[in-house]
């Protein structure tokens, strides 16, 4: 059975407070890692995007909403290549954490 790299990007509002719409913002480097993928000897299985919203409190205790998007991937190799340069690849979009499953 072949490894499989597991993999999730993840943008969140509170790092992109100045007027940009996370989501959107998934979809491009959702967009951008497919095309540079689509160059090498891989098959990338990919979910949508799935909203998340929890609650934190700022230092005076006052509570706001967190919203973030993810997207899942499995990633796996159909030709030579090295995972190294598949990583490098991924993380020029985004670094996430990686899991071989």
């Amino acid at each position: 059975m072949k490894r499989k790299l597991k993999f999730q990007f993840i943008t969140d509002d509170r790092f992109e407070r100045y007027g940009k719409d996370i989501l959107k913002t998934i979809v491009e480097m959702n967009v951008e890692l497919k095309n540079k993928l689509s160059k090498l000897p891989v098959k990338v299985d990919d979910y949508k995007p799935r909203m998340l919203s929890f609650t934190d409190h700022d230092q005076s205790g006052n509570p706001y909403e967190i919203i973030q998007y993810r997207i899942d991937y499995y990633l796996e190799k159909t030709g030579k290549i090295t995972w190294n340069d598949i990583i490098s690849i991924i993380n020029s979009v985004q670094a996430p954490c990686y899991k071989f499953i």
